[in-house]
């Protein structure tokens, strides 16, 4: 229950499947749940629930309070007012390791999936009370005037239905609470290159 934005979130339906427990040795996993955002009837734009469903192994280091996530999958569908009626569908994949003594998390090679746009790269998560991320991401080359297309959207992104065939992007990020840096920036949009 988040007083601060009124907002409640609830864990629904949750089904979690492992195999074997044991400290220093992975061990595969299987989880199912629902998040719903309750913000007690006042509207909002943000979705306001998502069926997730994910898989890997884990591996727990209790006396380093350590977790290391490998082979991770996620798949969800995230639902609300503003989104399509059937909702909008993503895919995680990645490697990651949870270290909280030093509130630390390292994602390793990540790949975020929305239809045919990909999001890849690489971060930190330091900091807890204070976060501070630094991350190298990768868009590779799509079309986003193809899934306006296969939306069937009415309303075209750009008059010239030729425009916005082609998209890639590599940028740097880094930043914290009040100030995100963005720097190493190419981005290439039809026959457009930007670098800044």
């Amino acid at each position: 229950d988040n007083r601060q934005t009124d907002t409640i979130i609830f864990l629904r339906d949750l089904q979690i499947k492992t195999g074997r427990l044991k400290e220093n040795i992975p061990f595969p996993f299987e989880a199912d749940f629902n998040l719903t955002l309750d913000n007690h009837g006042q509207k909002s734009s943000l979705p306001r629930s998502g069926d997730i469903t994910m898989q890997g192994n884990a591996t727990l280091f209790l006396q380093e309070r350590h977790l290391r996530l490998e082979d991770l999958r996620l798949d969800a569908t995230i639902k609300g007012k503003s989104l399509p009626k059937r909702g909008l569908k993503f895919g995680l994949a990645t490697n990651s390791d949870i270290q909280l003594p030093q509130q630390k998390i390292t994602i390793k090679d990540f790949s975020l999936t929305h239809e045919n746009i990909t999001l890849q790269g690489n971060g930190t998560y330091e900091n807890f009370t204070d976060p501070q991320v630094t991350m190298t991401l990768k868009v590779p080359e799509c079309s986003p005037q193809a899934i306006l297309q296969q939306r069937k959207d009415t309303q075209p992104l750009v008059r010239n239905k030729n425009a916005f065939a082609l998209l890639s992007a590599n940028l740097r990020i880094k930043g914290s609470r009040d100030l995100i840096e963005v720097t190493d920036l190419t981005m290439k949009v039809d026959e457009t290159t930007v670098t800044g």
